[in-house]
């Protein structure tokens, strides 16, 4: 049985709640739920999708705009409040077109979303800069982020399924998830950090002929 926030939701519900700020409070709490469940659910069905198909169904089939997707994952990411949602910045430099699936792309997407807010939560500062660049040669998507960094010697493990930094914070399969649909679209992703300074994601797609 898949995981489920209705529960949460009834005894919230059912909690006497006596302050606007409570229950503004409350609402971001069942949002952040509802958030975590779909995602898990999503990711869920991905692994079990890869693993009976191949990767079949994880290639070429429509043609996205970056900026239309980067703008939708924002639109979609439940930020806990409007400081966190201003601690993001887009700059678009070039838009460009690339061959993906609109679901699996803002799984990338929100998987680098909120492992910069993990690594600036852990810091206690920072902010990210999500830059879309379509100038020629290449296509390429930056996720930079100012927080805690990630060291040299786990930098090389990031990628491996089931490898989780710093331990126990999850289940390990979100990057190397992000590899995988990155490739299969025959793009690549890079990442290089700086302990207690930053991290830079480099996501290149190939050029739509």
């Amino acid at each position: 049985m898949m995981p489920t926030s209705r529960g949460v939701k009834r005894a919230i519900q059912n909690t006497t709640i006596e302050s606007s700020a409570e229950k503004a409070l409350t609402e971001q709490a069942i949002a952040r739920v509802e958030f975590e469940v779909r995602y898990m659910n999503n990711t869920i069905d991905l692994l079990l999708l890869n693993a009976s198909n191949g990767n079949n169904n994880w290639g070429e089939a429509e043609v996205l705009s970056m900026n239309a997707a980067v703008d939708s994952v924002l639109q979609r990411y439940p930020f806990v409040n409007q400081t966190q949602r201003e601690l993001v910045s887009v700059n678009v430099r070039a838009d460009f077109f690339f061959q993906g699936k609109t679901e699996l792309c803002s799984m990338v997407l929100l998987n680098l979303l909120s492992n910069s807010f993990k690594a600036i939560h852990r810091a206690g500062k920072g902010k990210v800069r999500i830059i879309i660049d379509g100038s020629p040669p290449r296509n390429r998507l930056f996720f930079i982020d100012t927080g805690c960094g990630i060291d040299s010697t786990r930098l090389p493990l990031i990628f491996k399924r089931f490898y989780a930094y710093p331990e126990h914070t999850g289940t390990g399969i979100g990057l190397s998830f992000c590899k995988e649909v990155i490739e299969a679209w025959r793009g690549h992703i890079h990442c290089a950090s700086k302990i207690n300074s930053h991290t830079i994601f480099v996501l290149e797609f190939p050029q739509i002929p």
